[in-house]
């Protein structure tokens, strides 16, 4: 009887091995109706091709970034239209030797999927905003995150923060920001907006 029992419980380990373990389980389907993979452009309009289920892989990329230490901001004006200033939040002491004016209209930029600094999203709009008028031009370079749209919450969020601090810490005022954002960094944008303590003049 001993022996049959051993043989049993041999026979279930061996048949529970023999089942391939999953290298990186799906923890949710973001549209069970929908296709599950799909072509997102970048900030230059090339298509990559990616998996919208959200798996084990992706909570892990996610935890390893943080956007309120791995974002930039870089302060473009008339005063420095082609090399940026950096702006940390809660650097009070860089604010203020910054050319950032309280006084006068900010724009806030936000590139797309798998974008940074330089993307094209930035590069065309930064001049032609400081040329259109005498603004503050802040680009988020959260290229950090940027390969994972599902870091665009977390950095959304991020975001909202860091304008709270620049309004407290300036006293500018948050309705008299523009915040503009391409593919995932307009959806970045609407999450920004909703998490200000205040309301921006025009989200885009």
């Amino acid at each position: 009887m001993v022996a049959l029992s051993v043989l049993v419980v041999s026979a279930i380990i061996a048949a529970v091995s023999a089942i391939p373990a999953a290298v990186d389980p799906v923890i949710t389907k973001i549209d069970p109706e929908g296709l599950r993979y799909g072509y997102i452009r970048d900030d230059e309009g090339n298509p990559h091709l990616v998996d919208s289920w959200l798996k084990a892989s992706d909570l892990r990329n996610m935890a390893r970034y943080n956007p309120d230490v791995d974002n930039e901001y870089h302060l473009y004006t008339r005063s420095n239209p082609l090399v940026s200033q950096p702006l940390v939040q809660g650097n009070n002491a860089l604010l203020a030797a910054s050319h950032f004016d309280p006084s006068k209209r900010t724009i806030i930029l936000i590139h797309g999927f798998l974008g940074n600094i330089l993307s094209g999203f930035n590069t065309v709009l930064v001049p032609a905003f400081i040329l259109a008028g005498d603004v503050n031009v802040i680009v988020v370079d959260w290229g950090a995150g940027a390969h994972l749209g599902f870091n665009g919450i977390s950095s959304g969020r991020s975001v909202g923060r860091f304008i709270d601090w620049l309004n407290q810490a300036s006293g500018a005022n948050v309705e008299n920001y523009h915040i503009l954002g391409y593919s995932v960094g307009a959806h970045q944008a609407g999450i920004v907006g909703r998490s200000l303590l205040g309301r921006p003049s025009y989200l885009t």
